[in-house]
């Protein structure tokens, strides 16, 4: 697998040789100094990576990133080297895409930052990953607290690995761990207002939106239900009503449709946690999904513009290229 420092640098040259992109709206681009951009161009010249074109590794899709980005206004896409023959493999699949999300997360986490993050089994991975290459990152950020975006889902051991990734990190990093004391799905609508109209709760859900960075899994109506928390929790007769809505994914426990519109529901009323309206708002959001099943869930999020930032595999990034 390629190194985070080795494909930014790859982007680097490609934005500034082939887009002529200036050294300053590269450094706002991937959220780095001035001063490292110019670093990583002299790094590049020094190595003869120039030549008349960028000649990225064949494990690195620096052409499908590109591609991406500028069909679908991302600030940055990563593309996971996950093909075909690797489908099948779900555990590589989550493996691979949370190794490069977590090299991602290094790179845009500052001092002091909020970083929300869903019940996800793709945002797990990237926490674990990122705290296992902690002891080679050269500048830690400090302080950096963590907020769980939806509350809890009741009585799901796996879905605990969320939790317990964010605690393990924000302490390596001397921050704090916020999580929403409440059930993500509540019984009625009357209960979730009582929720929500808890100060403590309602600070931590104030909290989530300002937060600096987000990291979501993407869930699909037709999906795996062992990877989807939100469907997992469905009557299947909600699922049907909801399909027949026009459902067809989830982010942070909220449905949207096939423009990545929400999906109007008595669920929405039972909810505890930030929306699709919200999550859109946010200045930097980052879906994380793996695996054919997600893919039209995944299209309806960037037609939708609901993510400025999306770790994919190679497979379906060639899919939403070619998408007419």
């Amino acid at each position: 697998m390629i190194a985070d420092n080795e494909r930014l640098l790859l982007k680097i040259f490609h934005d500034y040789y082939v887009r002529n992109l200036s050294q300053n709206d590269i450094a706002a681009r991937y959220r780095i100094s001035r001063k490292k951009v110019q670093r990583f161009l002299e790094k590049g010249r020094a190595d003869n990576l120039v030549e008349v074109k960028i000649r990225f590794p064949a494990r690195m899709h620096g052409e499908l990133e590109t591609a991406l980005e500028d069909k679908y206004d991302l600030a940055e896409a990563i593309v996971a080297d996950i093909d075909e023959d690797d489908a099948n493999n779900r555990a590589f699949m989550i493996r691979n895409i949370s190794d490069m999300a977590a090299d991602y997360f290094w790179r845009v986490i500052a001092n002091d930052m909020t970083v929300s993050v869903t019940w996800s089994e793709h945002v797990a991975g990237m926490l674990d990953s990122a705290m296992r290459k902690i002891d080679t990152v050269r500048e830690k950020p400090k302080n950096t607290t963590f907020v769980l975006t939806l509350g809890a889902v009741i009585g799901s051991l796996p879905d605990l690995e969320t939790l317990e990734a964010a605690r393990h990190l924000s302490s390596a990093l001397g921050g704090d761990l916020q999580v929403l004391m409440a059930p993500n799905v509540t019984a009625t609508s009357n209960v979730q207002k009582a929720f929500k109209d808890e100060p403590r709760i309602s600070a931590v859900l104030d909290m989530a939106r300002q937060a600096g960075a987000a990291f979501f899994g993407i869930g699909s109506i037709d999906g795996d239900s062992r990877q989807v928390p939100m469907v997992r929790q469905l009557m299947p007769e909600a699922a049907k009503k909801l399909k027949k809505l026009g459902a067809i994914g989830d982010i942070n426990g909220h449905f949207f449709d096939a423009d990545g519109n929400p999906v109007k529901s008595e669920l929405d009323d039972r909810l505890v946690g930030l929306t699709v309206e919200d999550i859109r708002s946010m200045p930097l959001t980052v879906g994380i999904a793996t695996g054919r099943g997600k893919y039209n869930a995944v299209k309806a999020l960037l037609r939708g513009r609901v993510l400025k930032v999306l770790a994919v595999d190679a497979e379906s990034a060639r899919r939403l290229i070619a998408e007419a």
